[in-house]
């Protein structure tokens, strides 16, 4: 079980890495990540796993500190890597399960750096109800409801262009990934934590978002 754990890191950072070196080599200055390892998954897989090899059903109090590891270890181990690239931005989803990132693990939005930012997503002026979010570890919010996105050209009979509307902080991070390279082809000079301390400063404040998100605002395009 533990070799499992162990094995189950290795992949994730190594792919992580391979990711952000081949974007390093592209000269890729801001990265959209639309994904994400979840608490509630995470859970459910260590119990299933315990199980299968050991026949037992694992100690609730001992799961919660193997899955508690199992993140800190991968945040730990990121945050060593995203710190070779300074020089580009990361948007990280914020997740769709609908819980406090500040109590529940979700990787990678947790990885707090001055090149990082986590997106939740919101349904007009309000927090999306399917939204992940956290004062501490999710830093804005950004439209995440009914976004018309492109569809694989497999599903069209006529081989023309489809969209169907999609929900969800893999729509709300796209959608700042887009407002930082407005920002960026605006000033090529501006570094990634001045592109970041910008979009976080020209949100629009919500007294309702407060308590839910590090700037308490929804991004504003126009700002």
């Amino acid at each position: 079980f533990k070799e499992a754990i162990k094995n189950s890191i290795k992949r994730v950072t190594t792919k992580f890495s391979k990711i952000c070196r081949y974007l390093s080599l592209n000269k890729i200055e801001i990265v959209n990540a639309s994904y994400g390892i979840t608490y509630k998954n995470t859970m459910t897989k260590f119990r299933e796993s315990y199980k299968e090899l050991t026949g037992k059903k694992i100690d609730e109090t001992r799961l919660q500190a193997e899955v508690n590891q199992y993140f800190e270890t991968l945040y730990k181990k990121s945050e060593k890597i995203i710190a070779r690239y300074p020089k580009m931005l990361f948007i990280f989803s914020a997740g769709n399960s609908g819980l406090n990132n500040d109590v529940f693990h979700h990787y990678p939005s947790r990885i707090k750096l001055p090149n990082t930012i986590a997106v939740a997503a919101m349904n007009g002026d309000y927090l999306a109800n399917f939204s992940n979010y956290g004062q501490q570890n999710v830093d804005v919010g950004a439209p995440g409801v009914a976004i018309l996105s492109l569809v694989p050209k497999v599903y069209s009979k006529d081989g023309q262009d489809i969209y169907s509307p999609s929900s969800g902080t893999s729509m709300s991070a796209p959608f700042v990934s887009n407002l930082a390279a407005q920002i960026l082809n605006t000033n090529k000079k501006l570094t990634p934590p001045e592109i970041k301390k910008i979009i976080l400063e020209t949100g629009d404040e919500g007294d309702h978002l407060k308590n839910k998100l590090a700037s308490g605002k929804k991004v504003d395009n126009g700002k």
